[in-house]
């Protein structure tokens, strides 16, 4: 969904009806914020998983059953892969204000206590 540039552009209209077309749009906006941060997560775990089967081929039991020569192939390319996977940098902050940083502080803390 592109956001809107009819409702950003000028022309005669009320204050008040100037006023909700921007807010329309800034809704898009967030609208589409909100997607890329869902994505972004999405991606990131996409990531973790690939992380994690690079890792299990790594140290797979079935590179008992193959040449040295073929396992340093596998592991060479499985580390290639690595480290094109390790280039890829995603990130979703939370931005937290003092009262919100405390109280996930005291969370963890009886999570802590608790096990």
């Amino acid at each position: 969904m592109e956001v809107d540039q009819f409702a950003l552009e000028g022309g005669k209209a009320s204050r008040g009806f100037t006023k909700d077309r921007l807010i329309a749009v800034l809704d898009q906006v967030e609208m589409r914020v909100e997607r890329l941060r869902k994505d972004t997560v999405r991606i990131e775990e996409e990531k973790d998983s690939l992380l994690s089967t690079l890792d299990s081929i790594k140290h797979s039991e079935l590179l008992l059953d193959i040449s040295e020569c073929d396992k340093d192939d596998i592991t060479r390319y499985a580390d290639r892969i690595l480290s094109r996977a390790m280039t890829v940098e995603v990130t979703v902050r939370t931005d937290r204000d003092h009262q919100q940083e405390e109280a996930l502080y005291q969370v963890g803390l009886s999570t802590i206590h608790d096990t």
